[in-house]
């Protein structure tokens, strides 16, 4: 793009200094923008590791605590099961 800009641009110091400094002050704002939307993608991806870190301990304390009522039915069902066969023994 600036070497096409660079050949219209008529051939005395002036003219060409002033393009270079243009051009200088763009590049320069383009790294500053450049590094401004680095920084911003950076602070999205640590935002979204802590959300995925943080959904996965809840997942695993859901696991905890559904293993945890799982069992608690099952002795529930087995104390259940022990009073009726002592009912029916005591019929």
């Amino acid at each position: 793009m600036f070497l096409e800009l660079e050949k219209l641009i008529n051939p005395d110091p002036k003219s060409l200094n002033k393009f270079q400094k243009i051009k200088s002050e763009f590049l320069s704002d383009k790294r500053a923008y450049d590094a401004k939307l680095l920084n911003r993608a950076k602070k999205q991806a640590i935002v979204l590791a802590l959300a995925t870190v943080i959904s996965l301990l809840f997942l695993l304390y859901v696991f905890n605590v559904k293993s945890e009522s799982d069992q608690i039915f099952r002795d529930t069902s087995y104390q259940i099961e022990q009073l009726e066969s002592k009912l029916k023994d005591c019929n």
